[in-house]
């Protein structure tokens, strides 16, 4: 098995259309795009984002990726870790490679020096038993010009690891979409 940390602008057109693919596989796109239309705008959508990769005999059968975010919050901006994208292959699934690489993932709040990491989740149970919690505040994008107003997260829990850290209370602006 072996880890490797890269800039998503490092990755080859092959290994972009590998994660997609992946990625496709366990929550498949709402758009249809061919895997190379959906890799040329994975890389530049994400080119200064950190990934992490799982491989076994050279075929990626775990991801991650995470960035650094500012919010908006009562208090002032803040900088938070966003995660994303955290996907394992499903016959690698049950060996604690998701425990893995989201727990690489979050080692990067200490090379950043950031306090928390942001981010929402269908699974909550999984990423409690990591340490995270349920942040309950609302949620705005002020950015988006259609309805800046509106929820910009689409899954149902949004959680903040550590669950220790301290979270503001009050209305947060992602200043940007969800993730």
């Amino acid at each position: 098995m072996e880890r490797r940390y890269l800039k998503c602008r490092e990755l080859s057109q092959k290994r972009a259309i590998e994660i997609i693919t992946m990625i496709n596989r366990i929550w498949p796109p709402k758009d249809v795009l061919s895997e190379i239309q959906h890799s040329e705008r994975y890389i530049a959508k994400n080119k200064n984002n950190d990934l992490i990769l799982y491989l076994d005999c050279g075929n990626i059968i775990a991801h991650a990726m995470s960035f650094t975010r500012e919010i908006k919050t009562d208090y002032g901006l803040m900088k938070i870790l966003a995660i994303k994208g955290i996907a394992v292959q499903p016959e690698y699934r049950g060996n604690n490679f998701g425990k893995k690489i989201v727990l690489d993932a979050f080692s990067n709040l200490d090379t950043k020096n950031l306090n928390l990491s942001l981010f929402q989740t269908g699974v909550p149970s999984f990423y409690e038993k990591l340490g995270a919690r349920t942040v309950k505040n609302r949620f705005i994008n002020s950015l988006n010009n259609e309805d800046p107003q509106s929820n910009p997260w689409w899954d149902k829990e949004v959680m903040i690891y550590p669950g220790s850290a301290e979270f503001p209370d009050g209305v947060i602006d992602l200043l940007g979409p969800g993730y």
